[in-house]
């Protein structure tokens, strides 16, 4: 019984306290907010995101604005605020792409958040539209991913038509001297050559 309790005692010794806001500047609280939101931890992140655009006066229409709108709209997407959610990445997304080389991979997560809104409403046509243009952004988001979205929105009315899709025949890992292994390809569905 003593050393159950020991190891109870030690496990939550272990626990990171919680992050105190009022202690943070406004770039700590969204990095911290992001760190949050990657690792699933949405409700955490929603709470930083605002503290950040408070405590940076975040102009409507900024581009810091627009990057919190568009990640924290990922947020309120996957933690059931789905019009909330949907309305802060539309908000975001015109900004992020007028820069777009600069801010690819959240113009393309901010697309799967609404590929992802739109699976909740059971609309897949308008989910298979939105990861088909996440997909189209290369150095984007995940391509897993999004092919692992794509599939489930397509799973009962049909995959869209390949030669519409993003030509995409395999992406290669630069090989590295300390890994031999990194020139395997990663697994990616090869494209008809007969489009």
């Amino acid at each position: 019984m003593i050393a159950v309790l020991a190891i109870l005692a030690g496990a939550t010794a272990s626990v990171a306290p919680a992050v105190d806001p009022a202690k943070l500047t406004a770039q700590q609280l969204f990095d911290t907010a992001t760190s949050d939101s990657q690792a699933g931890k949405c409700r955490e992140a929603i709470t930083l995101f605002d503290a950040a655009e408070q405590r940076s006066q975040a102009r409507p229409g900024s581009l810091s604005a627009a990057m919190i709108d568009v990640r924290r709209g990922q947020c309120l997407v996957a933690t059931g605020q789905i019009s909330k959610g949907t309305d802060q990445i539309r908000a975001g997304l015109p900004v992020l792409r007028q820069q777009a080389d600069t801010f690819k991979v959240d113009i393309a997560n901010g697309l799967l958040g609404l590929g992802d809104a739109a699976m909740r409403h059971w609309a897949y046509g308008d989910a298979r539209s939105a990861y088909l243009q996440a997909l189209a952004i290369p150095g984007g988001a995940n391509p897993i991913r999004v092919y692992s979205a794509l599939a489930q929105a397509s799973a009962f009315d049909g995959a869209p038509n390949p030669c519409n899709m993003p030509k995409r025949r395999s992406i290669w890992r630069k090989p590295s001297p300390a890994s031999p292994r990194s020139s395997l390809p990663i697994s990616m569905p090869s494209m008809p050559t007969s489009c």
